[in-house]
């Protein structure tokens, strides 16, 4: 009802439109979240004591985006801009970018906390079998 109004209006008035149906996935979830900043936290912590470099877990946050986080495009008015935001990213994608800043950290010796019974630990022991 309502929408098939809305779409008829804008054809009758001349204005282009562009509709977008794309499966439902949900956001990152708050668990995941709260595991990348608890991580973030103990890569500085580790980089801290290991090599006595200082760096905050922002800095930290922009250089993991930069490398890891898939690019999103978005709409700024008329013109296409693409981002990179951890916000943005659906369930399965937050758990793939967790899962490269952990490789990222098994490669360099990084020790992380993965908390037994977590939702990272879940989906990573479903995929395992």
């Amino acid at each position: 009802g309502y929408v098939i109004q809305i779409i008829s209006s804008a054809i009758l008035g001349g204005k282009a439109l562009r509709v977008q149906i794309t499966e439902w996935k949900d956001k990152r979830s708050l668990n995941q979240n709260r595991l990348y900043w608890m991580w973030l936290n103990e890569i500085c912590d580790q980089i801290q004591r290991r090599i006595g470099q200082e760096h905050d877990t922002e800095t930290l946050h922009e250089y993991f985006k930069q490398s890891y986080c898939p690019q999103k495009s978005k709409l700024l008015g008329t013109k296409e801009i693409v981002i990179a935001s951890t916000a943005k990213l659906d369930k399965g994608e937050m758990h793939f970018y967790l899962n490269q800043i952990e490789q990222w950290c098994i490669e360099r010796g990084f020790r992380l906390t993965i908390p037994d019974g977590c939702e990272y630990s879940n989906l990573r022991e479903a995929q395992n079998g």
